[in-house]
């Protein structure tokens, strides 16, 4: 799994520079857009002059940025037509977005626009002070707050055979 994890990671910095890259090749920013691309990189790189404290801050910000992003990956796939999907997914993004979460693949993209378009960034500290605690809490809003309590709300539970206690067991027949 940490493979996979490290290996998605590279995937979306790498991805984020070529798009960012590429943008700058393709468009040119109004100064509007400028202005507002240095303020959300500056509130998104606010944690590295506040310590510790803000660290964690940004960690619980991404538990709650993917557990929105992971439920509207499960919303997407509940609903049984095109409203029932959009609407339900549409609400998890805007509540993502208007929350201003860190989410280490989307402030990837933030930063690599900020130095297409802006200037120059601090990637160390951009990786110490963001990336790598929204990184860890994308970790646990996806594996906790989405994996771990569908699969318990959504496992089957059946005695398990041969136990004298009568025991519980998944649908694989293990005890749980």
């Amino acid at each position: 799994m940490l493979r996979f994890w490290a290996l998605a990671w590279l995937g979306n910095i790498v991805g984020a520079l070529l798009i960012g890259w590429h943008m700058s090749i393709a468009i040119d920013l109004t100064p509007t857009l400028e202005q507002l691309l240095r303020h959300v990189v500056d509130t998104k790189s606010a944690a590295m002059h506040h310590g510790a404290g803000a660290w964690w801050s940004v960690v619980a910000s991404g538990v709650l940025a993917n557990w929105l992003v992971g439920m509207a990956a499960c919303f997407a796939t509940m609903g049984r037509t095109i409203i029932g999907k959009y609407v339900p997914v549409m609400l998890a993004v805007t509540a993502f977005v208007s929350a201003g979460f860190q989410h280490s693949p989307a402030n990837m993209g933030f930063f690599t626009l900020y130095s297409a378009f802006v200037g120059e960034l601090d990637w160390g500290a951009a990786l110490v002070w963001n990336l790598a605690p929204a990184s860890l809490g994308t970790i646990i809003g996806r594996g906790i707050a989405v994996a771990v309590l569908l699969g318990w709300a959504y496992a089957r539970f059946e005695p398990a055979s041969g136990l004298a206690g009568g025991g519980m067991s998944g649908r694989d027949g293990r005890e749980v």
